[in-house]
């Protein structure tokens, strides 16, 4: 799992795709009473993981323009 804050309140939790709706079920159920609200947006968003170890050098390769020198772990 892997959270990302969006905004001062707002946060997005990327799950593995296997127990999607179990985990959307369960991050709903504890959420319950937090002043929270749960969006399931898996419809409408996409995201690619590049997870090798020259990951650089291949989105380098495949994408002009952008310094992935910088780019940090995560």
């Amino acid at each position: 799992m892997t959270v990302y804050k969006i905004g001062e309140e707002h946060f997005m939790i990327v799950t593995s795709s296997g127990p999607r709706k179990t985990t959307a079920v369960w991050i709903a159920e504890h959420s319950r009473g937090a002043s929270a609200y749960i969006n399931d947006v898996t419809g409408s968003i996409a995201l690619i993981s590049v997870q090798v170890p020259r990951s650089r050098e291949l989105l380098s390769s495949a994408i002009e323009g952008v310094d992935f020198a910088g780019l940090r772990f995560f």
